[in-house]
């Protein structure tokens, strides 16, 4: 049986509960996993599971882990959209995001989520235009 979304948040918020490590942050071990984290044990068991190179980019960990990182891609965003438009940062941020999931991917084993590897792309092109 599938759960829609709305279903599956439902069972985040209340079923299986929030770690006590951050504020609104949910049990890593199988709801980021369920949404698509990066983990390169499914990765190679599942290769039809494509998902996982693009969503780690847009979970995050906690409240704080997002507020960060949407500062970030604001400051870093804004101003590399001026430079070279809208669809070629659109292009850059996700192609940054695989590209910094790959790269996980080869140096460590353990579960990750977040959009660092696509600021980290903002950053190297903010850097190439000054």
């Amino acid at each position: 049986r599938q759960m829609c979304i709305r279903d599956r948040i439902y069972s985040v918020k209340f079923d299986e509960g929030l770690d006590d490590e951050g504020f609104l942050a949910p049990l890593f071990d199988h709801t980021l996993l369920d949404f698509g984290a990066k983990y390169p044990l499914y990765m190679l068991e599942y290769p039809y599971q494509i998902h996982r190179w693009i969503m780690p980019m847009f979970l995050h960990a906690d409240l704080a882990h997002i507020l960060l990182n949407v500062f970030s891609q604001l400051i870093f965003g804004s101003l590399i959209e001026n430079c070279i438009g809208f669809w070629r940062t659109g292009v850059t941020y996700v192609l940054s995001g695989i590209g910094g999931v790959v790269l996980s991917c080869l140096t460590s084993e353990n579960a990750s989520v977040g959009a660092s590897g696509a600021i980290f792309g903002f950053m190297g092109t903010f850097l190439s235009l000054i």
